[in-house]
């Protein structure tokens, strides 16, 4: 995080400043902006087009071309006779016609052709690899839903039962033992929400990595609903 290991900091209150949504949008919807977006495979596509590019140079060099080419220069003389001046221009137009070389150009068009369809098998392999990451990013972040989800209904359940042993002990016809274990599984029910909650911060950031849609401050840019 660019900061010092002994950095002060306050933690906020879980409860009013964090919220957990659902993806709204559909993992269908999500892998084909992912194909879109990120950089690895933008990459990929551009080194399949170099390559592309370079078989049609190989091809080049075995069809006749024309050449132009021009000279000028600039002499005076002093002295003598008289001073001199001129200037000399040229231009020269050639047409270069290939022979044959030993099969050299036919063998650099198909070395050329190989490595443009290993670049298209590179780039197909990260599209395949981007849609893998984005799925299993998109089913992580459901579970952690379903798990934040649980850990709520948990903790729901051990407020109500601390209320309820607290409220008997208050009455004399519960324990302190009683309470104390109330208090404790209150705790733990407390300690696996928070959990939850950062677990389910990792899925969705991890997911915005994988479809590629995290913002120059680095928060995921995933459409969400409450």
């Amino acid at each position: 995080m660019g900061v010092q290991a002994n950095s002060r900091f306050e933690v906020p209150d879980v409860q009013s400043t964090d919220s957990v949504a659902v993806v709204a949008a559909s993992v269908d919807t999500l892998i084909n902006r992912a194909i879109t977006e990120r950089p690895d495979l933008a990459a990929a596509r551009a080194d399949a087009a170099a390559l592309a590019a370079e078989i049609r140079i190989a091809r080049s060099a075995g069809y006749p071309a024309l050449t132009l080419s021009s000279t000028g220069n600039y002499t005076r003389q002093i002295g003598g006779v008289g001073n001199t001046t001129g200037r000399n221009f040229s231009v020269v137009l050639g047409l270069q016609i290939p022979v044959f070389n030993g099969f050299s150009r036919e063998y650099d068009v198909r070395t050329a052709r190989d490595l443009y369809e290993a670049g298209l098998a590179r780039m197909q392999s990260t599209k395949l690899q981007i849609t893998v990451q984005a799925f299993a990013s998109y089913a992580a972040l459901q579970t952690a839903t379903d798990r934040v989800t649980a850990a709520v209904e948990l903790l729901t359940a051990a407020q109500q039962s601390s209320d309820v042993a607290q409220g008997r002990y208050r009455e004399g016809v519960g324990t302190i033992i009683d309470v104390l274990l109330a208090r404790s599984a209150l705790a733990s029910a407390r300690a696996d929400h928070i959990q939850a909650r950062w677990e389910w911060r990792i899925a969705l950031a991890q997911l915005a990595h994988d479809v590629g849609v995290l913002d120059t401050a680095g928060r995921p840019n995933i459409p969400l609903s409450p």
